[in-house]
């Protein structure tokens, strides 16, 4: 964090511009819910995270994090509506950024619309 903001002007409780962590970790820029890891992890839903934000935010994202951890933090950033619930618009979503909206059969083939919903449809039953 103090990398972002300067020696000299750092405090714990400073935000930083979402736009500068991606700067500084192209990384996170590359993930296909960069937006929603913002969205998530800013703690004033102010576009911008302060040292605890990020904190968690890597806490998270470590191989060493809990399994349960990781799985409410999932939660949270699929849940692309906020309602509580992943939903079926919600995974229709996920489906689409995890794929980047090209999803491909082992035929070479995209799937089509049926063939997503019948996957949401097995994973809702689920």
């Amino acid at each position: 964090m103090q990398h972002l903001v300067g020696e000299d002007e750092f405090t714990v409780v400073q935000r930083v511009p979402w736009e500068s962590v991606l700067d500084a970790f192209p990384e996170i820029r590359a993930n296909p819910f960069v937006d929603r890891l913002c969205e998530v992890f800013s703690s004033k839903k102010d576009n911008c995270v302060s040292f605890e934000d990020m904190l968690d935010l890597f806490s998270a994202l470590a191989p060493s994090c809990p399994v349960e951890c990781k799985a409410k933090w999932a939660f949270r950033i699929f849940d692309f509506n906020d309602s509580n619930a992943l939903e079926t618009e919600d995974l229709h979503e996920l489906i689409d950024r995890l794929t980047n909206g090209k999803v491909i059969r082992e035929d070479g083939k995209y799937l089509s619309e049926t063939e997503k919903q019948h996957i949401i449809d097995i994973v809702s039953n689920s």
